[in-house]
Order: structure tokens, then sequence, then C-alpha cells
């Protein structure tokens, strides 16, 4: 795969210490990880610029050529910012590399964005057992929780864009259609619980931090995610803040 940069003083972190990536990116092997609406996530395995350390990385393909162009690349590295800077709510984002690619040397470029690779679940594949058990992860949840509904509170203030705390479409049960569909985040795709703390004791994360491509790119959507879907999504976040309360009180 050529890559062509978007910011080449960008990096990636892995255990605290900056790695920056060589491009091409040398791609030992990957496979597919999800597949959404308008992207799809690999696990990719490469090498670091001298050819020693292996790397893993989450591998994120925009699927809409329209994404890649300067403007709306500068706009999707802004967002990020955003959210990377918000306090209380940049610690669960991880670090994200944005860039150009052509996967040959016909095709036209498109947006790419690679963050390092967390072994975990997301959160709207684990069932309530699996999750409340462990009173770090519900901890680190109610933070996530907080720190979502100021942010929440900013953007509709700012009259800005929101988090994606959407799920992506995917068949699992009615339990988890039905959250969806009413907008809870505890169904979202985008939260994941890693298997292990990082060197920082973190286990929850928020991976997506684009803007959701329905919001992005249509007009009717952009007015519904800046306003009413806002106001819908933080009232499922002080539900889900008064459970998450209740449960750590009884641990």
């Amino acid at each position: 795969m050529g890559m062509e940069t978007y910011k080449q003083n960008q990096k990636i972190t892995k255990d605290g210490e900056a790695l920056p990536l060589t491009l091409p990116i040398n791609i030992k092997e990957g496979k597919k990880n999800t597949v959404g609406g308008e992207s799809e996530v690999w696990e990719i395995q490469t090498q670091d610029k001298k050819g020693t350390e292996q790397i893993n990385i989450a591998l994120k393909k925009g699927q809409r050529e329209s994404f890649a162009t300067d403007e709306e690349m500068q706009k999707s590295k802004k967002f990020y910012e955003f959210l990377k800077n918000f306090p209380g709510f940049g610690k669960f984002v991880p670090n994200t590399l944005y860039f150009k690619a052509r996967e040959t040397a016909e095709d036209n470029p498109q947006a790419f964005c690679v963050q390092k690779f967390t072994k975990g679940e997301r959160i709207d594949r684990l069932k309530d057992d699996m999750i409340y058990k462990d009173p770090v992860i519900v901890h680190q949840l109610l933070e996530l929780v907080n720190a979502s509904i100021k942010l929440l509170q900013t953007a509709r203030k700012d009259n800005t864009h929101n988090p994606d705390f959407m799920r992506t479409p995917e068949f699992n049960n009615m339990r988890v259609l039905f959250g969806a569909f009413v907008f809870d985040p505890r169904y979202s795709s985008n939260i994941l619980i890693a298997d292990k703390p990082d060197k920082n004791g973190q286990r929850v994360f928020f991976v997506d931090v684009g803007v959701n491509a329905n919001a992005r790119m249509k007009k009717g959507w952009e007015w519904h995610g800046r306003r009413a879907l806002n106001s819908i999504i933080e009232f499922q976040f002080n539900a889900w803040k008064k459970k998450l309360e209740g449960i750590l009180a009884k641990q």
C-alpha cells in the first residue's frame, strides 16, 4: 500500500512513547476487524522504520473519496483535536494519525487514520455482567459519562458536531438493537473495553474520533445531530450515570 501523508509530523504512541510511522507503511499482515456504513477498520501488523520491531495498529479506511480532500481532512483533524483536548474526555481518546493513501498507483486518494491497536471488545457486544463486575471499569465508564455530558452541552451551546456515540449496523440481539434505536450510548460501537490496562491503568477508550458521516454530509442530519439528537443522547447519558453510580455504591 503506497501512502501519501496528510501531516508528516503527526505520531502515534505505544506504551506512552512516540512512534513516528514511516510511509509507505510496511504492512506484514492484516485482518478486517469491523465494517461500518462509512468505513472499515483493519488490525494491521507492521514494522518500525528500522524493520525490527513489530507494531500492531488499527487502520481505519474511509469509504467516501470526498473525505480525502484537504478541506475535509483538516476538518477531521480539527474535530479530533477538539475531542482530544476536551477536559476529562481526552484521556479516553487514543492518539490518532491522519493521512491520505492510494492502495495502488491507479487509485484515487482516500482518507485513512491510524491508532495503536488495543485488544478488547466493543461495549455493545458485552453483556452487563461482563462490564459491571469490575469496579475499575465502572469507575472509568462513569468518568467517561460525566465528561461526555459536558462535551454534549458544549457542542450544543457552540452549535458544533457531537462525538459519534452511535452504533455500527450489525445484528446482535433485540436488547442491543432497541438500545441503539433509542440512541443509548451504552450500546455504542465506539466505546471499547480493553482486555488489559495501559501504563496509565486505562481500560475504557472512545475509539472513533470522527463525526458521524450523515451528520457531516447531510444538512438535515446535521441539524438533527447538533440539536435534537444531542439532547436525546445527553438524556441517555444521565440515565446511565445514575445506574453506574448505583452499581459503585453497592461494590
